[in-house]
């Protein structure tokens, strides 16, 4: 493809990209095709992209009235070209396509129709399903057309990308199954390979798909079956991360190889890139508390936050009571530990994730005066408001306690009446007017909602309730 002297000259050399591959057409056009073609390039040059489109559009369609189908293809490519130059890959990929689709048995089909492959995944967003519908059906149209084409094999493998876009993470392991060391995509199949492991784990920690993981990823890791790598490559940090966090849901023996794979892969050289090691020296802590090794949990948080002493020791103790009281998976208590640090260390800005993180490293003055911030920012947003709260109902001041009574209040005065945002509610205020010694308003309100709320919001609900109707009929004596 290619355009005429008169039209290439002014045209950005950006445009000779559209004619690569490609060559002349054979018939010739009418003059005014060539006369359009030059203006557009005439208009190109001046900045006017929408008008140089323009023109190309009128000379490609004056070209295939007069029968030059192969220069109206050629001038409809220019103009996609000239789209994609100044960015607008949306547009781009519409007209690489529809003006592949008008031509589909030119040898220059599938080429151009692939560029549009290409132009639409530059824009791709994973949050946009339409997005990658359209991108879906482009890459189906493209090997239901072209499938013997050269670019097949793009498409093909595009689509094996798409399943990770959409975090597919099941089908994207049956298709990378196919895909054997002499792919050109192969390692880059690994790298996919990884992250589909990592991404089953996260939805489904079970035992059956740990055992998947460590089948397929160990010769990843261990490409001498009898002794540990002798430089650690990102993949192969990554593969073990994968299977660590994996085990934190396994047994003692599973956190015991999750730690011992992390050991090596963070002490290895050549040195681990900063946010993987702050991921894997995160994980090490919560196995470590997990297995009861306090000593190598105080160790790996070294690792995960080189911040102030005592802001690591912190995190470490609520870090363990997080995971005495079951607050959440193991796995939770690593990410939420990994947001933290992050957030220590200034990557959350001023935010809730800096307000907990900052609770969390018992700067709890630091935290109210954050909540308190951005309660009175946020007043509708209950996350907000409970946080600050519970922080403040943590305080050893009574000023403080009393304040969250009435934040506690004032959140279930926005709750719907009987839900379990209103329980939770109800239940702290109980809870906080026993600890201020209100006994008599407390057992009012308790009497109140065993009245108007005999549920008391179900079995555990109710457990909670119960506990501290003893402990008021225990104070009255």
């Amino acid at each position: 493809m290619a355009c005429s002297a008169a039209a290439q000259s002014p045209l950005d050399a950006d445009l000779d990209r559209a004619a690569a591959g490609f060559e002349r057409a054979a018939t010739e056009a009418p003059d005014e095709v060539e006369t359009l073609a030059a203006a557009a390039g005439a208009h190109y040059q001046d900045g006017h992209v929408d008008e140089a489109v323009a023109a190309l559009d009128r000379a490609a369609a004056l070209a295939f009235r007069a029968g030059a189908t192969g220069r109206s293809f050629e001038l409809s490519l220019t103009a996609a070209e000239a789209l994609r130059s100044q960015g607008r890959l949306a547009d781009a990929a519409e007209r690489f396509q529809q003006a592949a689709l008008r031509n589909p048995r030119d040898p220059r089909a599938a080429a151009a129709h692939a560029t549009a492959i290409e132009a639409l995944g530059a824009t791709l967003d994973p949050a946009r399903p339409d997005q990658l519908a359209a991108y879906a059906k482009l890459l189906e149209q493209h090997l239901a057309t072209w499938s013997d084409a050269p670019t097949a094999q793009a498409a093909r493998w595009g689509r094996v990308e798409l399943l990770a876009r959409r975090r597919q993470w099941e089908p994207l392991l049956d298709a990378l199954a196919q895909i054997d060391a002499g792919d050109p995509h192969y390692e880059r199949s690994r790298e996919l390979l990884v992250a589909a492991h990592a991404g089953c784990l996260a939805e489904e920690p079970s035992k059956e798909r740990l055992m998947t993981a460590w089948n397929d990823l160990q010769p990843l890791i261990f490409v001498n079956p009898t002794k540990w790598p002798d430089a650690w490559t990102p993949l192969q940090r990554e593969a073990a991360l994968t299977l660590a966090r994996g085990a934190l849901e396994s047994d003692a023996d599973g956190l015991e190889n999750a730690r011992r794979l992390l050991r090596q892969a963070l002490a290895a050289r050549p040195l681990p890139d900063p946010a993987w090691e702050r991921r894997a020296a995160v994980t090490l802590v919560v196995s470590s508390l997990a297995a009861g090794d306090s000593g190598e949990a105080a160790k790996a948080i070294e690792s995960a936050y080189p911040g102030p002493a005592d802001e690591r020791r912190q995190l470490l103790e609520t870090t363990h009571r997080r995971l005495l009281a079951r607050a959440g998976s193991l796995l939770d208590e690593a990410d939420r530990l990994e947001r933290s640090v992050v957030a220590l260390e200034g990557g959350e800005g001023d935010g809730v994730g800096a307000a907990a993180a900052l609770a969390d490293a018992g700067r709890d003055a630091d935290a109210r005066r954050l909540y308190e911030r951005l309660a009175a920012e946020r007043p509708d947003d209950r996350g907000v408001q409970v946080a600050y709260a519970r922080l403040l109902a943590q305080s050893k001041d009574a000023a403080e306690r009393a304040a969250a009574l009435a934040r506690w209040r004032a959140i279930e005065s926005r709750s719907n009446a009987g839900s379990d945002d209103w329980f939770e509610a109800r239940l702290a205020r109980v809870r906080l007017m026993t600890e201020l010694g209100q006994h008599g308003d407390a057992r009012k309100l308790l009497a109140i909602t065993r009245l108007l709320e005999p549920t008391l919001g179900g079995d555990k609900r109710r457990a909670e309730f119960d506990e501290l109707s003893k402990m008021l009929g225990e104070a009255s004596r």
